[in-house]
């Protein structure tokens, strides 16, 4: 009996241990621990075959089909309809796209009045009724474009029709290059222009025909032939320019233009065979407000010009016409506030030309005077003023039944 206690105590503890071991392993969790459940490789394998295979039933993964080797007739087959696309495309291009072999800028302008003469005064020659003053094409581009450092060579055509006759010659006519590196807007310009062009003197002259306050300009600067383009050489700089970047705006404090041109006005005149034979010298000089685009003096400026030149004049003697040349020379003064909404521009501008008169039969070489004085006030108000315009408006509104907001926002640019 004693040999059999040792060994029924070591069969019990034995028992015991392999009841604990059990129990632990299928040990339920109480209430306040989690669960945790562990899959194994075989289920995880498991579930991935029938994703697999789910994958493959909807046509989401990639079939047999599609894992073939591509053969020349699949190749082919898309060679094909890339060329189709290209010429449909390329067909649409031709027909709705105007081509160049550089990039070029199309504008043009016109213009209608209206006019009355109510004093019967045919000598002014105005007639009531409609005409077309001015109208004009133009074609800007870019004959070479230097992207390291900006010195472009530009071009300039403009067709425009004359007042009379309507006939079609051209107004501009020029190339331009630009001398100084133009890529930094903080450091000065330098420009050189041949060819027909505008003259550089005083507002009424330089002003482009879509910027003029009125259908026709000043009375001065087509009777001193300030108006007209001519054929010669420009030189435009600036120097100690201002920026601000916010609104793309730059203004130089200095600007000065030099020309040298025949003096003879535009092709059609007689300007390509300079009859005088002699060259003109013109000059401006324009002093900027130095300040930002938000400041109430921008747009303010001061400028100067100069024309010196010679004139052909001639008077019948005894049947024999007698020439002789005299100076003619131009001087301008000009200030200008063009701001928004109110803003003012005026001109003062001086002018002497040599006539011939015959004194005892003597061709005597005179001179006459003139000067002029044009003042601009004007008032600009709407969107079309300012560099860029956005309308906002919101209805916000709330109904206690149905606790719906409602909001509407509209934005106009």
């Amino acid at each position: 009996m004693n040999k059999i206690n040792p060994i029924i105590l070591v069969l019990g503890s034995l028992l015991f241990s392999n009841a604990n071991l059990q129990a632990a392993d299928t040990e339920v969790p109480t209430p306040h621990s989690p669960v945790t459940i562990q899959a194994t490789d075989a289920e995880n394998n498991a579930e991935n075959q029938a994703d697999q295979n789910l994958f493959e039933t909807t046509g989401s993964n990639t079939s047999a089909v599609d894992k073939a080797p591509v053969t020349q007739a699949d190749l082919e087959g898309v060679r094909t309809q890339i060329s189709v696309l290209q010429e449909q495309w390329q067909r649409k291009l031709d027909k709705g796209t105007v081509l160049s072999t550089r990039n070029a800028n199309l504008s043009g302008s016109f213009t209608v009045s209206y006019g009355f003469n109510n004093g019967n005064l045919t000598s002014l020659g105005v007639n009531d009724g409609f005409k077309v003053g001015l109208s004009s094409v133009g074609f800007k581009g870019n004959l070479h474009r230097d992207y390291d450092e900006g010195k472009n060579i530009d071009y300039a055509l403009t067709i425009g029709s004359d007042k009379t006759s309507f006939n079609l010659l051209p107004s501009d006519l020029y190339l331009s290059y630009q001398i100084l590196p133009s890529l930094d807007p903080d450091k000065p310009y330098l420009y050189v222009t041949v060819g027909q062009q505008k003259k550089p003197f005083g507002l009424e002259a330089t002003t482009s025909d879509d910027k003029k306050p009125t259908v026709t300009g000043a009375q001065f600067a087509s009777t001193m032939k300030l108006n007209e383009r001519d054929l010669g050489l420009l030189i435009h700089g600036d120097l100690f320019p201002v920026n601000d970047y916010g609104f793309k705006y730059r203004v130089p404090l200095i600007e000065y233009n030099f020309m040298v041109l025949n003096g003879n006005g535009p092709i059609g005149t007689g300007n390509l065979v300079n009859a005088d034979n002699s060259e003109d010298l013109l000059g401006r000089i324009v002093l900027n407000a130095p300040v930002e685009y938000s400041h109430v003096l921008r747009g303010l400026s001061f400028g100067t010009s100069f024309y010196h030149g010679q004139k052909t004049t001639s008077i019948t003697n005894n049947a024999v016409a007698v020439a002789s040349k005299g100076d003619r020379n131009r001087f301008g003064a000009d200030i200008a506030y063009v701001n928004t909404p109110i803003g003012f521009t005026y001109e003062y501008a001086q002018a002497k030309d040599p006539v011939s008169i015959a004194v005892n039969k003597i061709n005597v070489l005179s001179a006459t005077n003139s000067d002029s004085h044009t003042f601009t006030l004007f008032y600009n108000f709407g969107e079309q003023f300012v560099k860029g315009y956005v309308q906002q408006d919101r209805y916000d509104d709330w109904w206690p039944n149905s606790y719906t907001s409602i909001h509407n926002q509209r934005k106009q640019t």
